[in-house]
């Protein structure tokens, strides 16, 4: 019985102190910093007891004080307004139909088969990065909503964040490859290949060896990707 009064008397010790504390906390301790506001000049901001940050103002009488400084509202992200109004412009799936995805997948060697979602789906999976602005806003009404929001995403970083430099990952076509000689080809084919794989990291596989070996037709496949489009859009995207 002795010991159970002790720890009866020491819980409601514990109870006291406690409700001590939350009393002195709510009602006694200063929510701002406890330092006199007259030590410090207008604008001196600090950290408070209640965690806010706290700056020195001057009240109508002159008098310095601490004032609690209201967080600042996040301004509204001005890109999405952007590319809803992209968006609306296209309108819902419907404008788009099977012939147009079909024209998308030859466009961008993309096998994907089934209805216009399944087609939309292959389409970004498989290419959805190298795709041009005007193609993705087409296929973005038929996506998941996973997808729909990655590819809504990227169209926003490339209007918000437009390349200018592309490092030489990518540069307009000199001219036509057939007239370009085989020395020229491979010239261009190792720039390329050294420009990407320093910017990526990844291997291009066109070694010296290699870029010997293939023949003309071969190489103006080759180098026909590096200044497409599709390479653009992809240098840019690496690039942002």
């Amino acid at each position: 019985m002795f010991d159970l009064n002790i720890g009866g008397f020491i819980l409601l010790l514990i109870s006291i102190k406690l409700l001590q504390f939350f009393f002195y906390f709510l009602f006694i301790m200063r929510k701002g910093p406890e330092e006199s506001a007259t030590s410090f000049s207008i604008g001196f901001k600090k950290k408070g007891n209640d965690g806010n940050i706290w700056s020195i103002v001057k009240n109508k009488n002159g008098v310095k004080r601490w004032k609690k400084t209201h967080k600042k509202r996040k301004k509204k992200n001005k890109t999405r307004k952007i590319f809803k109004s992209k968006l609306k412009n296209v309108g819902h799936e419907k404008k788009i139909t099977v012939k147009i995805l079909k024209s998308f997948k030859k466009k961008y060697g993309v096998t994907t088969t089934g209805n216009k979602k399944e087609m939309a789906e292959g389409l970004w999976t498989v290419h959805g990065g190298s795709m041009s602005d005007d193609d993705l806003l087409l296929i973005i009404p038929l996506l998941s909503k996973r997808d729909r929001k990655e590819a809504e995403k990227l169209l926003s970083k490339r209007i918000t964040e437009p390349v200018i430099n592309y490092k030489g990952m990518w540069m307009p076509q000199p001219k036509p490859l057939r007239k370009m000689s085989r020395k020229e080809m491979i010239k261009h084919l190792r720039h390329f290949r050294n420009v990407w794989e320093r910017e990526t990291t990844r291997n291009q596989d066109l070694s010296d060896e290699r870029l010997d070996e293939e023949s003309d037709k071969d190489l103006r496949g080759l180098l026909k990707f590096y200044f497409s489009n599709e390479a653009k859009q992809i240098a840019g995207d690496w690039l942002r």
